[in-house]
């Protein structure tokens, strides 16, 4: 048994039957292709054909990525990330620049900016360097680049 048309599923089989068949109460004993997408489905159920997606997916044959805001098998569960989307496969929240965090809703520490925080910030003479894209605002009487 299985999802590949085995066993009692589907027992008159011809071997030419490779991909992923079931059968159903309307086409028993014969195996029938099921409708999935081979790339995004993690199984075709053998008796009636239902597709189960791989994350990321969704949609009756697991063709349709999944919308903004939702991740995992079949998109079923609702990103939580705070003025970010996530990642549809796992739903970790993607962080846009200056903020990171499990769900994005804090800024860089100081010192830091850009995705990821990953950048130093260049600002002198105690000018406040923005989280976002490292530009510098001078404190009164400094200007330039970096103050």
């Amino acid at each position: 048994h299985g999802s590949r048309c085995e066993g009692n599923i589907c027992p008159y089989g011809p071997p030419q039957y490779e991909k992923q068949h079931y059968t159903d109460e309307f086409h028993w004993p014969y195996c029938i292709p099921c409708h999935c997408n081979v790339r995004n489905t993690e199984s075709c159920h053998p008796w009636g054909g239902h597709c189960e997606c791989r994350s990321g997916w969704g949609g009756v044959n697991c063709d349709t990525v999944c919308a903004e805001g939702f991740w995992g098998k079949g998109c079923m569960n609702l990103c939580d990330c705070t003025g970010s989307h996530c990642d549809r496969e796992d739903g970790h929240c993607i962080c846009p620049p200056g903020y990171t965090g499990n769900k994005c809703n804090d800024t860089c520490p100081e010192g830091r900016y850009g995705s990821g925080c990953a950048e130093q910030c260049t600002c002198e003479n105690g000018a406040a360097c923005s989280p976002v894209d490292g530009t510098c605002t001078c404190l009164p009487g400094w200007t330039g680049y970096r103050c």
